[in-house]
């Protein structure tokens, strides 16, 4: 069942493989080879679905090459960042935290317009505070107690936590820590019901007042109305802060992809695309030079944003959450 759900878990998000791994591992420490056998064989579902999909779905060319671009296509794409500079060290740690608390900038402007949200953080700040006064009342397992099961999940939230790290602290990469840290930590402590219940609720009243409901509530950057925009306009090309939110706001509201005439920022690698556009005669639109975003972990680690743009005019404006942004048209220079 463990290889099962691993797998299923694979087809979901491919970062799991890293959990799926720990599990094998457990099995490889267990000296079980009929039960690595039976892991192996009903994991065969991953590849078989990916082949599945490239061929019948994205009906793509037979080749060693091709599959693999199909299979690693976030990283071709350039999806998420991994190196090892200062990033690493500043947003790692800032990412580990706020995969439990979440800390924004938006949180300021919550209370602000909102004033009821300071007796809700103030009742989950105090139950967190109170359950750091009960950790003396924990008690440490001896490790040479500690079970396999523990064993495995403490290599699974390593992994996990390495690769984040090397990816500049995603917190994308983070969100199963959650999970796997409780069953790390009950192979080290013995817990008092206290603390779980106190730290518990605290983390869930918390993150429901302050990020899960207003995400659900507010529409932030306003993309619908940006989104909707790019719709109306398809012979317009599009550089956008947030590109993949609104693109995907386009393809689920006309059925049909934009990504041939949206970009993200930084211009990278596609800015030779937009220069061909741009001498065919496309007009570029972007919201880059006037959007204003509370401190986030974006915004520590933008760029200038008026970098490979000469403004010409501004298109059309947007409400929003975060006030007024717009569409400028620009020229790409070199």
């Amino acid at each position: 069942m463990s290889a099962f759900f691993a797998s299923l878990a694979c087809l979901f998000h491919q970062l799991q493989i890293f959990w799926w791994f720990a599990l094998f591992v457990g099995l490889l420490m267990h000296k079980s080879r009929r039960l690595a056998w039976s892991f192996l064989a009903v994991s065969s579902i991953v590849p078989f679905v990916y082949l599945l999909v490239y061929f019948f779905y994205e009906e793509g060319a037979l080749g060693v090459v091709d599959l693999l671009r199909f299979v690693l296509h976030d990283f071709y794409g350039n999806g998420a960042e991994a190196s090892i500079d200062y990033r690493n060290f500043l947003m790692t740690p800032i990412s580990l935290f706020r995969t439990f608390f979440q800390v924004h900038g938006n949180i300021l402007l919550f209370l602000k317009g909102f004033p009821l949200l300071w007796g809700v953080a103030i009742f989950a700040l105090s139950l967190a505070f109170l359950s750091l006064f009960d950790l003396r009342f924990m008690r440490m397992i001896s490790f040479q107690h500690i079970s396999l099961t523990v064993k495995v999940h403490i290599l699974a939230f390593v992994l996990h936590l390495a690769f984040a790290f090397f990816s500049h602290g995603n917190a994308e990469f983070m969100v199963v820590l959650i999970v796997l840290l409780p069953l790390v930590l009950v192979g080290f402590f013995d817990f008092p019901n206290r603390i779980l219940w106190k730290l518990g609720l605290a983390m869930f009243v918390w993150n429901a007042s302050l990020a899960i409901l207003p995400a659900n509530r507010l529409d932030f950057n306003n993309d619908k109305a940006l989104a909707d925009f790019v719709i109306a306009h398809p012979n317009k090309v599009f550089v956008l802060s947030d590109k993949n939110v609104v693109a995907n706001i386009c393809y689920y509201v006309s059925g049909h992809s934009v990504a041939h005439r949206v970009f993200t920022f930084p211009l990278g690698v596609h800015k030779e695309e937009l220069l061909c556009l741009q001498e065919k005669g496309a007009v570029v639109l972007t919201d880059v030079l006037s959007r204003t975003t509370p401190l986030s972990r974006g915004s520590m680690l933008e760029v200038d944003g008026s970098d490979g743009f000469i403004f010409e005019e501004t298109y059309v404006q947007f409400d929003s959450f975060y006030g007024t942004f717009s569409l400028d048209r620009v020229r790409i220079v070199e």
